[in-house]
Formats: structure tokens, C-alpha cells, sequence
């Protein structure tokens, strides 16, 4: 799992140490990955932040711009087991 964001390294690494964030950041400063998931999905709603979850193939198998962690443990517990 990874947290991506088009934020400067500096507001990553505040928000990183502000949040105790485990999980590796990767910096997309023209954000081309969220535009490439925006596109894909059938209502893009440009909310900020997004949640994806993509699967062993590459596709996007969880998508939703609310904090639900039910919902999200549920579907990384499915694409692990």
C-alpha cells in the first residue's frame, strides 16, 4: 500500500510525521496518477483526498472519497487472502 499525493516533499514529510503514516509516500507532483484513475472510473468526482485500492491485476477494485475503514479493510482483506 502507498500513499500517493502531487503535494511539495516538504507538506508529505509534515503530514507523514503530523499523522505517524507507516506506509511509503510517493510524490506525483503533476498528478498524473489520479487524473490516470479519475479517467478510468465511471463518475469521477475530483474529491480530494481519494481512496483507491488497485488490484493484483492492475485494476481498480475500490474507489471512494470518504474515510470508510470497514469498507476498506474489507476489500485489502479480500485482494490478500
Amino acid at each position: 500500500m502507498w500513499g500517493i499525493a502531487g503535494d511539495s516533499p516538504d507538506a508529505m514529510r509534515e503530514m507523514r510525521d503530523a499523522f505517524d503514516i507507516q506506509m511509503p509516500l510517493l510524490h506525483d507532483p503533476s498528478n498524473n496518477l489520479l487524473f490516470q484513475y479519475q479517467e478510468a472510473m465511471a463518475f469521477p468526482t475530483g474529491a480530494y483526498p481519494h481512496h483507491f485500492v488497485i488490484g493484483r491485476d492492475g485494476t481498480v477494485i475500490y474507489s471512494n472519497n470518504r474515510y470508510d475503514a470497514d469498507a476498506l479493510n474489507a476489500v485489502l482483506q479480500a485482494e490478500l487472502d
